[in-house]
């Protein structure tokens, strides 16, 4: 099940499935939502404003990045 926890700060809190997403728009020039896991401390975060909210979106962003950039390709 889907909960929408906060809806602020270009960005959305979900709970699902007792797990927290944020969801934001990462396009440069179309609309491109992107989803990612966070933490409950981030979430919070998240909350507070809207400097606190990019703050995590970008930490989200690099976790998710780093995981799919294992550099194998450029060995």
């Amino acid at each position: 099940m889907e909960k929408i926890i906060n809806d602020k700060y270009g960005c959305q809190i979900i709970n699902r499935n007792n797990k927290l997403y944020i969801k934001f728009d990462e396009g440069e020039i179309a609309i491109k939502y992107a989803e990612y896991e966070i933490s409950y401390e981030e979430s919070i975060e998240a909350m507070e404003s809207e400097e606190l909210a990019y703050r995590v979106c970008l930490r989200a962003q690099l976790r998710n990045s780093e995981r799919e950039n294992t550099y194998d390709d450029f060995v």
